[in-house]
């Protein structure tokens, strides 16, 4: 069965209408897909705290500004703070790096997915 809507069994008016239909239906989905973009980008910009509020124990994500870095440095990665005080990610301290090279802020993981 077709899609299209039949107006008076002209199928050139149809097709027309169907045209217009799908072409409102992708300027609804696209400013909705925007809108949602902008949602979770202002949430997730919202989210992230001052490192000194993060937890002593369990893992977060951590932000690292890379200005002046190697871009091959990653900027959001999981970690937790050790019990010494330092953080680690991957199994690697961050102590012995520059003090240009450590988290700024933190915000909890998401949720899994269900």
């Amino acid at each position: 069965m077709s899609n299209t809507f039949l107006f008076k069994d002209d199928e050139s008016v149809s097709t027309e209408m169907q045209a217009a239909i799908d072409r409102t239906n992708e300027a609804i989905h696209s400013r909705m897909d925007e809108a949602l973009r902008r949602a979770v980008v202002t949430v997730r910009r919202n989210s992230w705290r001052p490192i000194s509020s993060a937890p002593t124990s369990g893992d977060v994500l951590l932000y690292f500004p890379l200005e002046g870095l190697s871009k091959t440095h990653p900027n959001v990665v999981i970690g937790h703070r050790h019990e010494e005080g330092f953080w680690v990610f991957q199994g690697r301290a961050f102590r012995g790096y520059s003090d240009a090279y450590q988290p700024t802020h933190w915000q909890p993981l998401p949720d899994p997915p269900e």
